[in-house]
């Protein structure tokens, strides 16, 4: 992320304003994107399988590094999840 904005990092004047100096709205958001600010690897995946015309195996992993990562300020993403699917055409 490039930009965020400055309610989440404590330096919004309207939050000084109020309280008299630098409060951070959700705590913890500026020392999170300081520790994490390289990016990640987050890794999804999906096998499928068709036996015939009428049945079809499938794998679905999400995160499967079961890494913590954040797209946008104070929101976690899922951890790790694994499904597996059957589809039957009748």
């Amino acid at each position: 992320m490039v930009n965020v904005d400055p309610f989440f990092l404590g330096t919004d004047p309207l939050l000084i304003y109020i309280y008299g100096k630098p409060t951070e709205f959700i705590p913890g958001v500026k020392e999170y994107r300081d520790a994490h600010h390289h990016g990640d690897y987050v890794i999804d995946l999906r096998l499928s399988y068709d036996l015939n015309d009428k049945f079809r195996f499938s794998f679905i992993a999400k995160n499967i590094l079961n890494r913590e990562y954040s797209i946008r300020p104070a929101l976690m993403e899922a951890p790790r999840n694994v499904q597996a699917e059957v589809s039957v055409k009748l």
